[in-house]
């Protein structure tokens, strides 16, 4: 039976040899192709971790005070071509396309007719849980809102009116910032009705 010839090259090419003495691996001599334990070689210089990017710890989490991502540079185009994609399609242009679908699933094109009623009469729903049916009257029951939520909602504002305030009585100066924060009371109030939206989950 013949025997293969050995290999003097090999364990030079992958990494188990050493040209020059004892056969390393990783900084450990190499015994019968296997690291042996102990100690690294003293000649073995260990790699260099990589530096953690710009704005976070070595763990590679966030650290306070990081500059934020960019976002979306684009979402202000996008918006513009999403509003003339819009303008280009009128109520006319959607009743016809309306109707053509109609034509379709009458004529047993199974496709259009999942996406007519998808739109028309919606999804089908889950079946109702005959053991749940009271529990999801109780949680309806919940959902109902209270006299003290019906008095605090006759002293809302409309979004409009409200936006029409800030921008009248917003600061124009940063000292004009710095006059308003030294008043403690009213940032006190507004961080208390923050609070409270935060809790019923506005």
């Amino acid at each position: 039976m013949k025997t293969k010839p050995r290999n003097r090259i090999g364990p030079f090419v992958n990494g188990t040899g050493h040209p020059l003495g004892a056969p390393v691996a990783n900084g450990h001599p190499v015994a019968n192709g296997k690291p042996a334990k102990g100690p690294p070689s003293p000649d073995h210089v260990p790699p260099a971790p990589a530096p953690a990017p710009a704005g976070r710890d070595p763990g590679g989490r966030f650290q306070l005070g990081c500059r934020p991502g960019p976002g979306n540079p684009f979402a202000k185009r996008v918006a513009g071509l999403r509003k003339a994609l819009l303008d280009s399609v009128t109520e006319a242009d959607v009743a016809r396309l309306g109707r053509e679908l109609m034509a379709q699933a009458v004529g047993g094109d199974v496709a259009a007719a999942k996406v007519l009623l998808s739109y028309v009469v919606g999804k089908p729903t889950a079946p109702v849980d005959p053991d749940r049916v009271e529990l999801e009257a109780w949680k309806l029951l919940l959902s109902w809102p209270t006299v003290a939520e019906v008095l605090a909602a006759t002293w809302a504002v409309r979004p409009a009116a409200a936006a029409q305030v800030v921008e009248a009585e917003a600061p124009a100066t940063g000292d004009e910032v710095m006059k308003r924060a030294a008043g403690r009371a009213p940032l006190e109030s507004a961080a208390r009705i923050i609070r409270r939206r935060e809790e019923k989950g506005r």
